[in-house]
């Protein structure tokens, strides 16, 4: 994602940085939401390929390639052509988690018949402020120690002996 670096006067800087500790979103956040009022530009938007539904149907051709994806996204989640691999969007990089456990960087060409990315700025970064171990964090005790009430996406930042995920496995090719 480009970066900005401009002047600004004296008293904008006062407004956004009391803005900032008012609300704890970060000053990029504020700025690129003031910038996209002022500029008229849809800001949240999503990117979809396809449908979650046509690959229920067996649509596993890719259509759009992770070259192109990377222009409309650094953040989300998808899967591969054939269903070759779990895509995981993260700070830009594209991953694709394939069924015998290996994650790699998908290169620029691997296709894709399913995905949703974004661009992702968080409104705020948080602490937990008691230690907990891995075995103890869940989702539900992160949303109530940030108090967060919505649906929300959010990292989890620390040290794991083990992560558990379920990869899709890729099917014999049976269509045309």
């Amino acid at each position: 994602m480009p970066k900005l670096e401009c002047d600004i006067s004296q008293s904008l800087w006062d407004a956004l940085n009391v803005h900032q500790q008012t609300t704890g979103e970060s000053v990029a956040h504020i700025v690129q939401r003031a910038l996209g009022d002022a500029l008229q530009v849809d800001q949240h938007t999503l990117f979809q390929v396809s449908t979650s539904g046509a690959l229920v149907e067996g649509l596993y051709q890719g259509s759009v390639a992770i070259e192109t994806l990377k222009q409309h996204g650094d953040f989300g989640l998808g899967t591969f052509e054939d269903l070759d691999g779990e895509m995981i969007v993260l700070n830009g990089h594209f991953y694709q988690a394939r069924c015998d456990g290996l994650i790699t960087e998908a290169p620029n060409s691997a296709k894709v018949p399913f995905s949703v990315v974004t661009h992702f700025t968080p409104d705020r970064t948080e602490t937990l402020k008691t230690s907990t171990t891995m075995n103890r964090l869940s989702t539900k005790s992160i949303l109530t120690a940030l108090q967060i009430t919505s649906s929300s996406h959010f990292d989890v930042t620390g040290i794991s002996s083990a992560l558990k995920f379920v990869r899709p496995v890729k099917p014999q090719r049976e269509y045309p």
